[in-house]
């Protein structure tokens, strides 16, 4: 069930990071922090770290109150056979690479806002991209699958080798994390040399 939920946290940081930068931008507010701060790859890295610390929390605490959720119907309706010290470092490293997950995907929402400069590009990035290419491209050339971010997401967040792409949970995660960051590096670059008004 957690790694389940890990998909919405996903999409839902990707949507709330984009609005987070899109907003300032349909607003007109980026031109006038500037005139406070003008130091523009600063002002970008806080707004992006913002991003990417509440994404993590939030996908971690909602998976907390998930779990809090869970126990008494498990411990009153169900079972709780089996649930250990090792079941919970199971249920604790899929919770973490799931914000871990989730950082990234708000991360790249974020930066597909702000070069766009706007809210309405990274959901439509978000949604041609997951649906279209990976979906259509992924069923013609399934070679191509291991390195889509969804096929790598699930290899990372299950935490073990599923055979679906020919990576490791580790090679998925540093994949990811290199796909974060060219987001984020041609996000600065565009917002380092592009006019703001």
């Amino acid at each position: 069930m957690f790694k389940g939920t890990t998909v919405p946290m996903v999409l839902l940081a990707w949507v709330l990071s984009a609005s987070f930068i899109g907003a300032e931008w349909h607003a007109g507010t980026v031109t006038t922090l500037l005139t406070w701060e003008p130091r523009r790859i600063r002002v970008l890295l806080a707004k992006a770290l913002v991003c990417v610390a509440a994404a993590f929390v939030a996908t971690v605490l909602f998976h907390a109150l998930l779990l809090a959720a869970l126990t008494p119907a498990a411990a009153l309706r169900g079972t709780t056979e089996g649930v250990n010290g090792a079941w919970f470092r199971e249920l604790a490293g899929v919770v973490l690479r799931g914000g871990a997950l989730a950082a990234m995907g708000g991360l790249i929402g974020f930066s597909i806002a702000a070069v766009a400069r706007g809210t309405a590009a990274a959901l439509g990035v978000a949604f041609g991209y997951l649906l279209v290419v990976e979906q259509l491209i992924g069923n013609v050339r399934p070679g191509w699958r291991s390195w889509f971010f969804s096929w790598n997401a699930v290899e990372f967040v299950h935490g073990h080798r599923l055979d679906v792409i020919p990576r490791s949970p580790v090679q998925a995660a540093i994949l990811l994390a290199a796909y974060s960051a060219a987001a984020t590096a041609i996000a600065l670059a565009a917002f380092q040399t592009r006019d703001v008004t």
